[in-house]
C-alpha cells in the first residue's frame, strides 16, 4: 500500500521541497477539475460498484496523463522497493468508478492506483442536484492489509480530491458511514506486476 496525500509523502522518491510541493499541488488541482455525471455510471457486479460507461472526459485524460508522466517516475521507484516491476500496459482501466456502497478488493499479483476525484452529479427532472461543495466532501474510509488468511491490518484515512492510494495485493479499500453522502469517485488504473528477477521492463522503467 502506498498512500500520496502530501509532500511529505513523496519524501524517499522526490529530491527538494518545493518539486515535491509542486507535484501534489498539481495533482490536487487536475482532480478538481474532473467532473463526471451520475447518467454516465453503470453498475458492475456489484450494485454499489459503478463504472464509466463514456470515454473520459479530457479533465480526467489529463490526470491520467500526469499520473503516467510526473507521477510514473515516483510509482516505479516505490514498486523497486517493494520487489516487483509493473506491467507494460494497463489490464483495468483507465476508467472512473463510484463506490457506493462498502468497498473494492485488488486481485493478485497487481497494483490498483486510485486518484479520488468528486462524485458525480446526480439529476432528476432534468435538474442538476448536488453542488460542488457536496461532490467535494471528504469521506472516511479504510484501508485493509491482508497479515493472514483471517486477519486484516486496517488503515483509517479521510480522504480528500487527489489523494493517491495504490493497493496491492488482496489489499482493500472499504468506505465508511459518514462524510460524503454520496459515496466516493476515483480515476482508477490498474496494472499487474511483475518479480524483479525476471528482469522484465516494466511501465515506468
Amino acid at each position: 500500500m502506498l498512500i500520496i496525500r502530501t509532500a511529505d509523502d513523496l519524501i524517499d522518491f522526490v529530491d527538494g521541497t518545493e518539486e515535491r510541493k509542486t507535484i501534489i499541488n498539481k495533482i490536487q488541482e487536475l482532480a478538481q477539475q474532473v467532473v463526471c455525471d451520475a447518467k454516465d455510471m453503470i453498475v458492475m457486479s456489484n450494485p454499489d460498484l459503478l463504472q464509466l460507461a463514456a470515454p473520459l472526459p479530457k479533465s480526467a485524460e489529463a490526470l491520467n496523463d500526469f499520473l503516467y508522466g510526473e507521477m510514473g517516475t515516483i510509482i516505479e521507484k516505490w514498486s523497486r522497493t517493494r520487489g516487483y516491476a509493473i506491467a507494460a500496459n494497463p489490464c483495468m482501466g483507465p476508467t472512473l468508478l463510484w463506490i457506493r456502497g462498502n468497498k473494492v478488493t485488488n486481485r493478485e499479483n497487481q497494483i490498483a492506483v486510485f486518484i479520488f476525484i468528486r462524485t458525480p452529479k446526480l439529476r432528476y427532472d432534468g435538474g442538476i442536484v448536488g453542488d460542488d461543495a457536496e461532490a467535494s466532501t471528504r469521506a472516511r474510509i479504510v484501508i485493509r492489509s491482508p497479515i493472514s488468511h483471517t486477519h486484516f491490518a486496517e488503515s483509517p484515512l479521510e480522504y480528500q480530491v487527489g489523494d493517491i492510494v495504490i493497493l496491492e495485493t488482496d489489499e482493500e479499500l472499504v468506505r465508511r458511514e459518514g462524510g460524503a453522502s454520496q459515496g466516493i469517485c476515483m480515476l482508477y488504473v490498474g496494472h499487474r506486476t511483475i518479480p524483479r528477477e525476471s528482469n522484465m521492463k516494466g511501465d515506468y522503467a
